[in-house]
């Protein structure tokens, strides 16, 4: 027996690796390490134990419950298929009365189905898992009969469905009671050895009434005989008196030896073949023939058995001088775990990695686009960029500089008019009626100043013929007359001339308002270029910042690789290492010499 708890022993396992436990392996996970290694030391040098019983083969009045007759829809009961699809499960409505065959029935109408695959999952008359799978094809026959025998059903799953439509209708059950195969308590039996009644207490005949399995003991129902269906029948028989049933022996793995009988000495180990869970005596001894093995008398069966591990608080079945071997072991599979580990750490720094290439891919289809979009906007969408604006400017510039000297010497020309024409003729005409042989200061009538003059000398005189200050008004009179019938049309011509000087002008003006309208106009060229190079910058800043994020990206998958790498070297080193101590402990369990020591069965005073 050991000495060392599932506790100690993890805590001696973790020193052993130098990690912490919870840290970079669970208990959980160095409690499957250990277990692993007493599974590897029970194969090589498993648990001996020894299993002694009485002989006991007369088995009288076994009660013995014949099963339910034919129920189709025991188990599932009408379950439509009309939408079934793939994986769909049915619903258990029952289950078998004893373990027995299951029988499958399809009802389509119209033949629809063209395929349908059922698995059925339950557990058999020993609590194993059982698992049956169920096929029809068109053309079979929609009832079928399994070969398992299901003592619980679990689950119904409608692996494949094809064709399934409206009024299709699944069903699980069992058929006739006289097709089921009822286990007896015991097996094998003994040759003829069996009797029954039913439960009138009248005697059921073999071969008649029922059929007997003396292999695997067990009764089946004739169909027209004595026994019905959920009828209680009594079997009187004898178990095989050949062989010894062992299915009662725990964790075993194989028989050494049997003692037959017991109490012989020397002791008498007889020859035996191992079937199943069943050992048969071939021979009573080295020579000997096969025999009966007699009532009452006493077997012992030499076994190897699992060995149990220690649990949290008790030691394992293994003995202590074994427990270092164990943990060598245990160390073994702990590192091959932690390699484990690693290898899914690369699986999924590599998946990062390809995450980090794949934005990196799509940044790089983002940047072209930015990369088309700032062409695009210098010089690749028709005259809408920067390119065809400045080809534009280029070719107008000539035209809008011809235009431009064109508009500026027209203007030049009417403001040089004004000045040699204009305002010269307007001081002409004022110069023609205030010079001194016109009519505003010439000293001689008829002039302004000439009847101002004579009217004003006879101001204050008496005039001949008695006219007096009438004359002097006279005088002023003429003096208006004459202003304006002469001079005002010098003025006139003289505003004539002012006008046409203000026209020039404003025509000048206009030819100026032309050369500043076209000087504008080249202006919104290059401010709606300078727009289309503000766009194109744009893109350009786009396109510098989706490089940066390509070679983060990049950056970032190197990364992972180079971790990736470093985590797999890593895997390899547990992995070498975990080897090297899993085989150095098997290497040890193998050589008997390394735990039993190197003696001679002869006498230390033996002579040569």
């Amino acid at each position: 027996m050991g000495v060392k708890t599932k506790l100690q022993m993890r805590t001696d396992l973790a020193t052993d690796l130098k990690i912490t436990i919870d840290t970079e392996l669970s208990a959980a996970e160095l409690n499957r390490s250990i277990d692993r290694a007493y599974s590897d030391l029970s194969r090589m040098l498993p648990n001996e134990k020894i299993y002694e019983d009485s002989l006991q083969f007369a088995v009288a009045d076994e009660s013995l419950t014949f099963p339910k007759d034919t129920s189709l829809d025991a188990i599932v009961a009408d379950e439509a298929l009309t939408t079934s699809t793939d994986g769909d499960k049915a619903t258990i409505d029952g289950q078998p009365d004893v373990p027995r065959p299951l029988t499958i029935t399809l009802t389509d109408g119209d033949n629809s189905i063209t395929g349908f695959t059922t698995i059925v999952n339950g557990i058999d008359k020993d609590d194993q898992a059982l698992q049956e799978i169920f096929h029809f094809t068109l053309g079979d026959s929609k009832t079928i009969i399994g070969l398992k025998y299901f003592k619980a059903v679990f689950s119904v799953e409608f692996d494949q469905t094809d064709g399934n439509g409206a009024g299709d209708v699944f069903d699980l059950g069992y058929g006739a009671y006289t097709d089921v195969w009822v286990s007896l308590a015991n097996s094998p039996l003994k040759w003829q050895s069996d009797t029954g009644v039913g439960d009138d207490d009248v005697a059921i005949v073999k071969n008649t009434d029922y059929y007997i399995d003396y292999a695997n003991g067990r009764v089946k129902a004739i169909s027209g005989g004595l026994i019905a269906a959920e009828e209680v029948c009594e079997f009187t028989y004898k178990k095989s008196q050949i062989g010894i049933d062992i299915s009662g022996l725990a964790d075993l793995i194989r028989v050494q030896r049997v003692e037959y009988p017991v109490g012989d000495v020397p002791q008498n180990f007889v020859q035996q073949d191992t079937f199943g869970k069943y050992v048969v005596i071939t021979g009573g001894g080295e020579a000997e023939e096969q025999q009966y093995l007699a009532e009452d008398q006493q077997y012992r069966i030499y076994y190897d058995a699992r060995h149990s591990p220690p649990g949290e608080y008790s030691p394992s079945t293994a003995p202590g001088f074994l427990e270092d071997t164990v943990l060598l072991a245990a160390g073994g599979f702990a590192l091959l775990i932690l390699a484990l580990k690693q290898e899914h750490q690369v699986a999924t720094d590599a998946a990062s990695s390809r995450s980090s290439l794949t934005s990196a891919t799509s940044e790089q289809s983002t940047l072209a686009t930015a990369l088309t979009n700032l062409k695009k906007y210098l010089d690749n969408n028709s005259e809408a960029d920067a390119a065809g604006i400045l080809k534009d400017i280029t070719d107008d510039v000539t035209k809008l500089r011809t235009a431009i000297d064109t508009a500026l010497n027209a203007a030049n020309t009417f403001l040089d008019e004004v000045d040699t024409t204009d305002l010269q003729g307007a001081e002409g005409v004022w110069a023609d009626y205030t010079g001194g042989s016109l009519y505003l200061t010439n000293a001689s009538e008829p002039s302004v100043l000439a009847y101002l003059t004579s009217g004003d000398a006879l101001l204050n005189t008496v005039a001949v013929g008695g006219e007096g200050q009438e004359s002097a008004r006279a005088y002023a009179e003429f003096a208006r007359a004459t202003r304006d019938a002469l001079i005002s049309v010098f003025e006139l011509r003289r505003a004539d001339w002012i006008r046409q000087a203000n026209a020039r002008i404003n025509a000048g003006m206009g030819f100026v308002q032309e050369a500043a309208q076209r000087l504008a106009n080249l202006r919104t060229y290059i401010e709606q270029a300078q727009g289309y190079v503000s766009i194109a910058s744009t893109f350009a800043r786009e396109a510098e910042d989706r490089i940066q994020r390509i070679g983060a990206y990049l950056q970032t998958a190197a990364g992972y690789t180079t971790t990736a790498a470093v985590e797999l070297s890593l895997a390899d080193r547990f992995r070498e290492e975990a080897v090297e101590r899993r085989n150095e402990a098997w290497s040890i369990w193998r050589d008997r010499k390394q735990y039993i020591g190197d003696f001679t069965a002869s006498s230390v005073r033996q002579y040569p």
